[in-house]
């Protein structure tokens, strides 16, 4: 429950930031803007790295997976460790 609160604020947080031009604060105080990627930006404020990314395909995969083992069979061997 604190862990869900806590990333559901920092979130919100996140995507206050990213509604406005992203900026790098110097030490001297200079605010210097930089672009965020589309894609990157809506992984960075849904929560997505590229094992989430992936995850969301979950049911493709295993779909994938079944047929392949289902015409493929001798593939379900592995190699001895």
């Amino acid at each position: 429950p604190f862990l869900k609160l806590l990333l559901k604020k920092m979130s919100a947080k996140l995507g206050a930031m990213m509604a406005r031009k992203p900026y790098w604060s110097s030490a001297q105080g200079a605010e210097i803007p930089f672009e965020v990627n589309a894609f990157r930006k809506y992984c960075l404020l849904n929560g997505f790295d590229d094992i989430g990314l992936t995850l969301r395909q979950a049911d493709k995969i295993r779909a994938f997976e079944a047929e392949r083992l289902a015409t493929k069979p001798w593939l379900a061997h592995t190699m001895p460790a």
